[in-house]
């Protein structure tokens, strides 16, 4: 299952699978904590994503990845 939404803060893209047949528990450790309307919502970290991006064979993964590498390398300068 595969459901791609579009919130006021820009879209959110729910998966029910990842790559390389991770499942939740696997990706656990790699998230972050978002609090958001009184929720807790966990997010891959940009390092676990950015990992998972470069061995998709999808083209709109590899189309992502100069973004979120950049972003990655700005965050890491601080």
């Amino acid at each position: 299952m595969h459901a791609l939404f579009t919130i006021c803060l820009g879209p959110l893209d729910v998966l029910a699978v990842i790559e390389e047949g991770k499942a939740y528990d696997d990706l656990l450790d790699h998230t972050i904590e978002i609090e958001f309307r009184e929720h807790t919502i966990r997010v891959l970290n940009l390092e676990t994503l950015i990992t998972l991006k470069r061995a998709s064979n999808e083209p709109k993964h590899q189309q992502q990845l100069p973004v979120l590498e950049e972003t990655l390398r700005q965050l890491e300068k601080g």
